[in-house]
Order: C-alpha cells, then sequence, then structure tokens
C-alpha cells in the first residue's frame, strides 16, 4: 500500500470515525473501560494499528491484524467498515437474566395460575372471558416492552445484533425488570464513554 493510500485512509477515519475507532478498540482490544483519543496511525495490507488512553493509561498501542490480509488497498473501506459493524457490538451489554428472583417467581407464578385455572377451573367467580382478556393484555404489553428494548438497542448501536435480540427476549419474558436493567446498563455503558 503506497503512502499516499495510507495518509489519506488514515486522515478519513480520524476525522471521521473517531467513534469506530474507540469501538475497534474495545472489541478487538478486549477494552471495557473508558477509551478516549483513539487514532489510526497505520495501515498495511497485513494489520492496521491504533493508539489511544484510558482513565489509568496513556499511549497504549494496539494492532489489529486483517483476517485473511488485503490483497489490494481498495479492499480496506469494506474491510474497515465490516470491523466496524462486528465491533459496534460492544456498545450493548450482554444480555443477563433479571437479578432479583421475585419477579421472575412473579411471572412464573402468575403463569402456573393462569394455566391451572383455565384447565382446573380455579377461577369460579370471575368468566374464562375476563381472564382471558387480563391474560392477553399482559401478553401485548409484555410485547410492547420487547419492542421498546429493540428500541433502545437500535438507538444505542445503529443496527439490531443478537445482544439486541437477546435483550428482547428477556424483556418479553420478564418484563419491566428486565427492561430497567437494559435501561441501567446502556446508562452505565455511556457514562463509561463519557468519563
Amino acid at each position: 500500500m503506497d503512502e499516499s493510500t495510507q495518509s489519506r485512509i488514515i486522515t478519513h477515519m480520524n476525522d471521521d470515525h473517531h467513534e469506530s475507532l474507540c469501538d475497534y478498540v474495545r472489541y478487538y482490544g478486549g477494552h471495557q473501560c473508558h477509551i478516549s483519543n483513539a487514532t489510526m496511525t497505520s495501515i498495511t495490507l497485513e494489520k492496521i494499528t491504533l493508539t489511544y488512553c484510558t482513565r489509568t493509561q496513556e499511549d497504549l498501542t494496539l494492532t489489529i491484524p486483517f483476517e485473511p490480509a488485503l490483497s489490494t488497498p481498495s479492499e480496506a473501506r469494506a474491510r474497515l467498515v465490516a470491523m466496524a459493524r462486528t465491533a459496534i457490538i460492544s456498545r450493548v451489554p450482554p444480555a443477563k437474566h433479571p437479578s432479583p428472583p421475585l419477579p421472575q417467581f412473579i411471572v412464573l407464578a402468575l403463569l402456573w395460575v393462569y394455566v391451572a385455572g383455565y384447565y382446573v377451573n380455579l377461577f369460579v367467580y370471575i368468566p374464562q372471558s375476563v381472564i382471558r382478556l387480563i391474560f392477553n393484555a399482559a401478553i401485548f404489553c409484555h410485547f410492547l416492552e420487547a419492542l421498546y428494548a429493540l428500541h433502545l438497542t437500535y438507538r444505542t448501536t445503529k443496527t439490531l445484533g443478537i445482544r439486541s435480540l437477546a435483550w428482547s427476549l428477556y424483556v418479553f419474558i420478564y418484563g419491566f425488570t428486565a427492561l430497567l436493567l437494559l435501561r441501567h446498563e446502556i446508562r452505565k455503558i455511556n457514562a463509561q464513554k463519557s468519563d
């Protein structure tokens, strides 16, 4: 790769894609802490080299090899975009179960009561149509919460990945408690980025 092509790519990445460079460091370098001043210092057909700072250390270097190596300089743009799309998932936290066991127990208990009441007719004084209406309304609310979880993760990453779908599934199953946990995790990541 000639020097003018290297210089053009490096200048473009440093001027226009600072957040992608930070995502590269988080994803390919394995850093989950705050990354600042991420800059591309070199690019070859085999690798890119970045320098960056964390809260505790300055002037760190990360070399990311291209696998497989680029065959021509014209492949660099497509490869860097693909790497950025892969690295962007570092902006969404991994999905996890809501920590308090009580909401999980409540969801399972309500589901059991509904199924038992439907088949055994435990709800003698409440019409089945009212019980079905309440259950269907709860399912619809969980569906809307799951869509909102997809919206939150999309707004954070500008893409929908497996983590976004996992969060949406957890929010659909556990409801509002998982949605609160997702919002907390996204705020925590945004706070790390802004520090």
